[in-house]
């Protein structure tokens, strides 16, 4: 009788570098960081319902390096859920929780940015209980 390992190996999927298994692991790790992606959205929504908003004039933005740097420094106060900086109007709108911080700790954390050069002046602050 004549055997064939390979075969058999390749009909048990018990073989080296079985291809199935591999993508298997693959498609799991997908799904896991997916759902792990989704419940992290679902948690930022959730932080959302409620905040209050400030807008701020920032001055000293003029080139596109400036708004990522601005950005890290408005979000590195505690309390801030989320701020967007735009070059083209020379503004930023924050998103923040109005029981852990105040909008005066932005334009100090605004001024401290980068190499200096950047003022952030406070125009208008509402307040929202639920969003």
């Amino acid at each position: 009788m004549i055997h064939y390992p390979e075969k058999r190996a390749k009909v048990l999927n018990t073989g080296k570098g079985n291809k199935n298994t591999t993508a298997r692991v693959i498609s799991l790790a997908v799904v896991l960081i997916l759902f792990a992606s989704a419940g992290f959205y679902f948690y930022k929504v959730n932080e959302l319902k409620s905040y209050s908003l400030a807008t701020l004039k920032i001055d000293g933005l003029y080139c596109p390096s400036c708004p990522p740097r601005v950005k890290a420094a408005i979000e590195s106060v505690p309390g801030v859920i989320k701020a967007d900086v735009d070059l083209s109007t020379n503004s930023a709108l924050v998103y923040f929780d109005s029981k852990r911080t105040d909008p005066q700790q932005f334009v100090t954390a605004i001024a401290k940015a980068g190499t200096g050069g950047y003022t952030g002046e406070v125009l208008i602050v509402k307040e929202r209980a639920e969003g």
